[in-house]
């Protein structure tokens, strides 16, 4: 649980600061961390909440389409049970009548004839039970079936009045004589000149109509029957009993549309009821089925649409992470190349400032720096020329150290003043590996004395370019005399060439030396700026060595680690645009 206080946005905010940050950058500690936090949510909020309204829409009208689809196919369903058992009526009275005007009625009173015709008769219709004919009085005077119903009295028995007003009857089912849920079909035949009449009599079990019925059940929960309009089951019923038992629920008998409703089925569930009335029969078909099981189908959809869901959710988010982080980087490169392109126009501008300050300061301390030169030669020379006397040689020592720093101040002051001027530009073909060992003829004799071992892999075929020779040859001695201050005795300095490309040549001048922090690295390229130590070095030969690769149109990197040493990479273009 939260802390009094922190609410769960707090909570959000922590986690997607923590997890964005080190997704992004590695450390949660950024400005970009919060700004891709909050494009993430917007992306979110716009791709989700359309996928949202989509989803309850979809499921809105996928339930909807269920509904329909699930009450249409059971309307079907019932209206060809319906029709299976109308026919089943029809065709079979439909027989019997044909059956009793193809014979006489002395063929069916003659037992041996009515036990053949019955018995061809039910090669077709093996749903007859048996077969008998019935006299005006109610006597079943011959009769063929499994039953011993010949010289049974029906006179009583509601069927054979219904016979005898209709002329063609089916009951409903009871039981009779045998005791087994049965029906009747009865057809009346009457002779016209005695004025008696004959009833030819036939049943059929409920066996064909648990069939037929039984044939819409699909799930062990469903049950279908036929009951009749005083509420007694024509057939068996799955949760509510045997034929002719009393139904416990209320079935209205006569609509021929199929009518739907919910109720409680045998099993005390709340069902689905539809229900339809026969034509042929005034009996109900009715079908029942839990809720559970409608609503299964509908589940069924939704688990596959809720899996479809999850899955285009999680598609939708990588899609958003994916496309914050490549804009954040992106923005982060665009501000990072933005900064790098500020910093330049600063150092740019800081040589110029620098430059025009040099030009004045170096003029202005030239004229008493010579006079200085001048006096202290002087002093010196009359020194020199007096006798001895207390502290002449200590007289000597301060007047050549006064003599050193003039010297020292007239190489700064010339260097700002070629840092300052316009460098005037003479271009001409220049073999890079002749001038490389040329600048190293310079520095032979240092190296020797101090134990540095000076290394050339120089490219045999690399062509020559147009450019300065001049300040190409500053830009290698300030470069490599760098290097010499880097190095320990007994250290070594690498000098190579190669081809880059069609375009450019490129040089390097790698060192073994003590290496340049990275927090400095970035700064060395500024004037009056050195890693050297306090007297060594001026700070201006690397901001001066910077100036002219640029201008020739090159290019200066350097890489470097501490105590491992540092390494130069110059590109110089083939043909330079002076």
């Amino acid at each position: 649980m939260p802390r009094s206080g922190t609410t769960m946005k707090d909570l959000y905010d922590r986690f997607a600061s923590t997890w964005l940050g080190s997704m992004f950058f590695g450390s949660a500690e950024s400005r970009y961390v919060r700004f891709a936090r909050n494009l993430l949510f917007i992306i979110l909020v716009v791709a989700i909440a359309p996928f949202l309204i989509q989803g309850v829409v979809a499921h809105y009208q996928a339930k909807k389409l269920i509904e329909r689809q699930y009450k249409d196919h059971l309307v079907w369903q019932l209206r060809h049970t319906q029709e299976s058992v109308d026919q089943f009526l029809s065709v079979h009275m439909a027989a019997l009548s044909s059956l009793f005007q193809s014979h006489t009625v002395e063929t069916f009173q003659d037992q041996k004839s009515l036990q053949h015709v019955f018995s061809e008769f039910k090669k077709a219709f093996p749903n007859f039970v048996d077969l008998g004919l019935v006299d005006s009085n109610g006597l079943q005077n011959t009769y063929d079936g499994p039953y011993k119903l010949l010289g049974k009295n029906y006179r009583d028995e509601g069927w054979f009045h219904e016979t005898v007003i209709r002329g063609v009857y089916i009951s409903d089912v009871f039981l009779g004589y045998r005791q087994i849920p049965h029906m009747v079909m009865a057809i009346k035949s009457q002779a016209a000149d005695t004025g008696t009449f004959h009833i030819l009599r036939t049943t059929i079990n409920t066996e064909p109509f648990d069939k037929m019925v039984g044939a819409m059940n699909y799930s062990h929960e469903d049950d279908t029957f036929l009951v009749n309009k005083d509420g007694f089951l024509q057939n068996r019923s799955r949760f509510h009993g045997t034929a002719l038992t009393l139904l416990n629920m209320s079935i209205p008998c006569g609509a021929q549309s199929v009518i739907w409703t919910e109720g409680i089925n045998g099993q005390n569930q709340k069902a689905t009821i539809a229900y339809t009335g026969l034509r042929k029969k005034n009996w109900t078909l009715t079908f029942v089925q839990p809720l559970s099981v409608k609503k299964h189908y509908f589940y069924a959809l939704q688990q596959s649409m809720t899996v479809v869901s999850i899955a285009s959710f999680i598609g939708v988010v990588l899609l958003a992470l994916w496309m914050t982080r490549r804009f954040v980087m992106r923005l982060r490169e665009a501000e990072e190349d933005h900064d790098a392109i500020l910093h330049k126009i600063e150092h740019s501008n800081k040589l110029a400032s620098i430059g025009r300050l040099a030009s004045g300061v170096a003029h202005e301390i030239n004229n008493p720096m010579a006079i200085i030169n001048e006096k202290a030669g002087l002093m010196k020379d009359l020194t020199e020329m007096s006798e001895d006397f207390a502290n002449k040689d200590r007289f000597l020592d301060l007047l050549r150290s006064i003599h050193g720093a003039v010297i020292r101040c007239r190489t700064i002051t010339h260097r700002l003043l070629g840092f300052a001027r316009q460098m005037h530009v003479s271009p001409e073909v220049v073999d890079i590996n002749e001038l490389i060992r040329e600048v190293l003829g310079f520095l032979e004799k240092e190296a020797f004395h101090r134990d540095v071992r000076l290394v050339l892999e120089l490219h045999e075929d690399l062509p020559t370019v147009v450019s300065d020779r001049g300040q190409l040859q500053q830009v290698f001695l300030n470069v490599i005399n760098n290097a010499m201050d880097a190095v320990d005795k007994g250290g070594e300095i690498c000098v190579g060439t190669w081809i880059k490309d069609e375009e450019m040549v490129a040089v390097s001048i790698s060192d073994s030396g003590c290496g340049i922090a990275p927090d400095k690295l970035k700064r060395i390229c500024e004037p009056f700026y050195t890693t050297k130590r306090m007297g060594k070095g001026t700070g201006l030969g690397l901001s001066i060595t910077y100036g002219i690769i640029e201008k020739l149109g090159g290019k200066v990197s350097v890489e470097s680690e501490v105590n491992k040493g540092t390494k130069f990479v110059i590109e110089i273009p083939r043909e330079s645009k002076l």
